[in-house]
């Protein structure tokens, strides 16, 4: 561990210090000739006089009209602007331009017309890991959506996400992240999403985008932050598609597929999508857990048991956009995906034991089989309208937007208990068949307002309501181990519905002093109102709440590539619906769970300290403090619940105390030469978790690292090689820590007549390094679990691209997001 400590930071100083020869930026501001209007989109080309048939730079101008080109070396070059329905425009740029200072400012750069349209081919790189002071953004090219099989893999390679091995979530060492989907909130439980994003092909996603401090502008709800889910769109001009395929095989064969069609012309933006997959897994896996009893005694049960997981899906997108005129425009957005678990079924034996006899004397056994079938699907449906108001680029616009999932769970237990070994005496029989049906519909309406204020001044102002309602039905039926009938059980059946009503205000206003110093201040108000009715017991729980979430950001650029960002932010992460549910479910004699209706949201606190040098280096620091912290207990039952076994155990969500979140972290990416790009990411992070005077006084803290490094080489005839590699040290989620883990990957590709065609091998898991262990302290319980190596996985994966390729549109279309306004950098 310290050893790759050491060698990391050798290695990056070294990478450094090589990468602090002078690099110099070239920006400038693309208008029309005539007009003087901004020109958006235009493509940015810039050449060496030596070579005028490689690209050296490429960038595509912001909605500005704004470009920059960055990390260039003193040389002579011709800067060559093309925009569909524009005459071609070069500049010359001799290597007397580049003096002391960094940046090079070309000013307004006009284009002339030419009032028909003309096909522009050009191929550019874009960077894997871009940070601002906004967010964290890591665009997927073909390289590396062919290393990984789903979306969800595609995540775990995100800068500060840790994902273990349960598929548990954290940010920079912090629960409680906010998912959306092209910028529109997901209103959907962590399960339901890991399941939509394993559903996903990698090659549907164009970037991932983090916001560890969003906006006001955005819902205060996630104490840890955004993850945005950018689905790709295609702006070239024509018909145009791509078919990828990828088939895999570790311990089962897996495959994974998708077809997209786009149509771009003056007026629409259109896309289409189609990705089925079927994800299937095979794994051994080890559980203890030790309970005292008030005897003195302590109580092992062990098992060891053949998971034999199978996840199939489909999946349908859509969007589209309708460009109404120059300052108006129309925009639809649909997805719907379809899938679910085959009919699986398991039997597990557990073991029970006493001190000191663990493993050479057995009390007592059961044995578990079960099966389960799922289904489930979502459907997701958005509508938005952008008016420019005025040539200031005031603008306003509406967003509406629907979701629907559904759930329909299909379980059948069956335990069998054993006097001694299940070799011995059977003593009895139980079992059950269980049927849950929840569906979950959420409704949302925006209206956001942003207006210029002079040059430096920008002022925006929104409002919103969300309302959400979730409805699940458990329908139970019980063994008679006399007829060997199952028969309707109301004491194990349950309703439950969830209303949910969200209403927000926000303004928010920043201005840039001397082109330097920017602050940005908002404050966001959210009124909150909550129903649960649990019809099994007739409870219903009602809660109404106001809040206001204030969020800061001040930006300092010493330099156009040196700036240094500090920011604040207070936000919210509320109880989903189903750890509300009062019901409590009966999985055996000695395992219980139930949802707490008296759970109260945890708010957090954060500040955070970023630098970004040279465009390569970007350093962050981070505090944050979560009050009445939210996290799923498993101890003892109540007796005055109900009769039960003094062995059993109860999992319940509750708000256990407080937690303190240090983080530190540093990243570089940076291509050395047009066949050689590095990137690595190294962090750091504090957590202290203090438990509130009503619970057991189980305070901890751990340090936990992480690191990850990816190179990537471009050789001759179109070949590429990607290594990449990742270390997570031992960590703490609430009450449970993991282990390290690590991996190394290595992929192959190769394209063939004229880029239309690729071909990828890759191969990851390629040690046996990793230990898959896990455990759980809490009262008088420690939960013990161990997974094994499944061995490499192997893929391959072939992609064809058809149609022809027209870069950018002859009309502007009127944008609102305003962290999209910078200019997007390419690299070959």
């Amino acid at each position: 561990m310290k050893k790759f400590f050491l060698l990391y930071t050798i290695l990056l100083l070294f990478i450094i210090n090589g990468a602090m020869a002078q690099r110099y930026s070239i920006k400038g501001k693309i208008i029309d000739e005539i007009t003087k209007e901004n020109l958006m989109f235009v493509n940015c080309v810039l050449y060496k006089d030596s070579d005028s048939i490689n690209m050296y730079k490429g960038a595509s101008a912001d909605t500005s009209g704004n470009f920059v080109l960055k990390g260039i070396r003193k040389n002579n070059f011709n800067l060559e602007l093309s925009f569909v329905g524009y005459e071609k425009h070069n500049l010359k740029i001799g290597i007397e331009k580049f003096k002391d200072e960094k940046v090079i400012d070309l000013g307004e750069v006009e284009m002339k017309s030419t009032g028909k349209l003309e096909g522009v081919e050009i191929t550019a790189k874009i960077e894997r890991i871009q940070v601002d002071e906004d967010k964290l953004t890591m665009n997927i090219d073909e390289q590396l959506a062919a290393s990984v099989s789903s979306a969800f893999d595609l995540l775990k390679r995100v800068p500060g996400v840790f994902i273990d091995k349960d598929d548990k979530l954290t940010l920079n060492g912090k629960s409680g992240v906010m998912f959306q989907y092209n910028g529109r909130d997901l209103k959907l439980d962590y399960t339901s999403i890991v399941d939509m994003l394993k559903g996903m092909t990698p090659d549907q996603v164009e970037k991932f985008e983090v916001m560890t401090n969003p906006g006001v502008k955005y819902d205060a709800e996630g104490t840890a932050g955004i993850i945005n889910i950018k689905i790709k769109k295609n702006q070239n001009y024509g018909v145009n598609g791509s078919i990828w395929g990828q088939t895999s095989y570790q311990t089962a064969l897996q495959y994974y597929g998708s077809g997209r069609l786009s149509y771009v012309d003056d007026n629409w933006t259109t896309s289409i999508g189609f990705s089925p997959m079927r994800w299937a897994s095979k794994s051994t896996n080890k559980e203890e857990r030790y309970t005292s009893t008030h005897e003195g005694d302590t109580i092992l049960f062990r098992t060891e048991k053949d998971d034999d997981w199978v996840w199939e899906n489909n999946n349908f997108n859509l969007n589209a956009n309708y460009l109404i005129d120059s300052n108006r425009t129309i925009g639809l957005s649909l997805y719907y995906t379809k899938g679910g678990n085959p009919l699986k079924e398991n039997t597990v034996p557990y073991q029970i034991s006493s001190y000191p006899n663990y493993f050479s004397k057995i009390d007592s056994s059961y044995i578990n089989s079960s099966s389960y079938l799922g289904d489930r699907s979502n459907f997701g449906l958005g509508l938005d309208y952008v008016r420019k108001l005025d040539t200031l680029d005031s603008k306003i616009s509406y967003d509406l937007s629907y979701s629907h999932s559904e759930n329909d769970g299909n379980l059948a237990n069956l335990n069998e208990y054993f006097l001694g070994d299940i070799n011995t005496i059977l003593s009895r029989r139980e079992g059950y068949k269980r049927n849950t049906l929840s569906s979950s519909d959420d409704l949302s309406a925006r209206v956001d307002y942003f207006k210029p204020i002079k040059k430096t001044m920008r002022f925006e102002a929104g409002a919103k309501t969300n309302f959400t309602f979730n409805d699940k039905d458990f329908y139970s039926r019980l063994l008679d181990t006399t007829s060997n009938t199952y028969l309707n059980d109301e004491m194990q059946s349950n309703h439950f519905k969830y209303y949910e009503n969200i209403n927000s205000l926000y303004a928010s206003f920043s201005n840039t002093f001397k082109k330097k110093f920017n602050v940005r201040l908002g404050l966001r108000a959210e009124q909150t109102n909550t129903k649960g009715h649990q019809y099994a017991i007739d409870s219903i729980n009602t809660r109404n709440y106001f809040d206001i979430f204030p969020n800061l950001s001040l930006n300092y650029k010493f330099k156009d590539d040196n700036q240094l960002s500090l920011s604040y932010s207070y936000r919210i992460s509320r109880p989903w619906s189903g750890s509300l549910d009062p019901f409590i479910s009966k999985y055996s004699e000695y395992s219980y769970s139930t949802g707490n209706p008296y759970i109260k949201p945890q708010y957090s606190h954060s500040i955070s300290l970023s630098h970004s040098f040279k465009y390569m280096l970007f350093t962050n620091a981070s505090y944050s403090f979560t009050q009445d912290d939210i996290n799923w207990l498993e101890g003892p039952i109540d007796s005055n619940l109900f009769e039960h076994n003094p062995l059993a155990l109860i999992s319940i969500p509750t708000n256990f105390g407080s937690n303190h979140n240090l983080s530190f972290r540093i990243s570089f990416n940076k291509e050395f030469f047009d066949w050689f790009r590095f990137s690595s990411s190294f962090g750091s992070t504090y957590m202290k978790i203090l438990s509130s005077a009503n619970k057991a006084q189980i305070n901890r803290e751990n340090w936990s690292y992480n690191g990850n490094i990816s190179t990537d080489f471009t050789l001759p005839k179109k070949w590429n090689i990607s290594v990449y590699y990742y270390f997570y040290s031992s960590s703490m989620y609430g009450l449970s820590s993991s282990s390290s883990s690590q991996d190394i990957s290595l992929s192959v590709s190769k394209k063939f007549f004229n880029d239309k065609f690729g071909l990828t091998l890759s191969v990851s898991d390629l040690f046996d390094i990793n230990e898959n262990y896990s455990e759980t302290r809490y009262l008088n319980t420690l939960s013990k679990s161990w997974g094994n190596y499944q061995g490499p996985r192997f893929s391959f994966s072939l992609r064809y691209s058809f149609g022809k390729y027209y870069k950018n549109k002859q009309v502007q279309k009127p944008q609102v997001e305003n962290f999209d306004t910078r200019a997007g950098e390419s690299k070959q």
